[in-house]
């Protein structure tokens, strides 16, 4: 009995809705006039090159054991300033530290210096004290060692911009060298002044090099190698989180 009444219902609906007629329409009504829309400006992001949060995160090791690592070229050449293949820059990043290291989000981060000096900071004046384009000022952590024990100072820094510029020294890169002096007002402040705004400062410097141990072996002959080959290299200090003990060409 319910499918009869429920068919029924239907058809009256229907009767219903063909009695009523069409439903009226309501009048059209212009659309508000608006002039063209101007789509918001957006806020340029803020790009941060400091502020890592890496120290936060690592973890303490402990002195002593043996790693071991696999790679498909040998690397042949342990100064750092000639590095020419990726296993070379692999090699010299575990045994020379610098004033900055790169984190792995992708800012730098202070290393033997304190901080990175920004014009935020106070660390780069532009333009410069005394006449200069720029200057930069280093502080680097007190009490820096090299691996053999000698005290690691900004005059190590100053050796390395010298030995950089000497005429002997060719086919190295100047970049940043060329155009800037080094001063030590002491052994932990390191003053760079520029003739010309250098925005690679940062990175400019590769690292340290040992005066006390370089500086009786003649620049020419260290161009050569002398100082850092193979044989030689378990003498060199250096200022890096590991050290030569030695290398087996072919094997290590």
């Amino acid at each position: 009995m319910r499918k009869p009444l429920l068919a029924l219902l239907a058809t009256t609906a229907i009767v219903f809705a063909a009695c009523g007629g069409a439903a009226s329409q309501a009048p059209e009504t212009g659309a508000p006039s608006t002039g063209p829309t101007t789509a918001p400006t957006p806020t340029p992001e803020t790009v941060t090159l400091t502020g890592s949060d890496y120290a936060t995160r690592v973890q303490a090791g402990t002195d002593g054991g043996q790693l071991i690592m696999g790679d498909w070229q040998e690397a042949n050449q342990f100064n750092p300033f000639y590095v020419g293949q990726v296993t070379e820059a692999n090699v010299a990043s575990a045994v020379w530290s610098t004033l900055i290291t790169f984190t792995d989000d992708y800012r730098y981060a202070p290393d033997l210096a304190v901080d990175v000096p920004t014009t935020a900071n106070g660390g780069v004046q532009v333009p410069g004290a005394g006449g200069d384009a720029m200057t930069v000022t280093w502080t680097l952590k007190p009490d820096l060692k090299w691996s053999d024990g000698q005290p690691l100072t900004c005059d190590d820094f100053l050796y390395a911009h010298e030995w950089v510029l000497d005429k002997d020294n060719v086919g190295v890169i100047t970049a940043g060298y060329d155009i800037s002096t080094t001063e030590c007002t002491s052994d932990t402040v390191m003053v760079q002044h520029f003739k010309e705004i250098y925005e690679g400062y940062i990175t400019m410097n590769v690292a340290p090099l040992p005066r006390h141990y370089l500086s009786s072996i003649p620049i020419a002959d260290q161009v050569q190698g002398s100082g850092f080959r193979a044989e030689e290299v378990s003498k060199l200090p250096v200022s890096g989180a590991f050290k030569f003990e030695s290398v087996t060409p072919g094997q290590e």
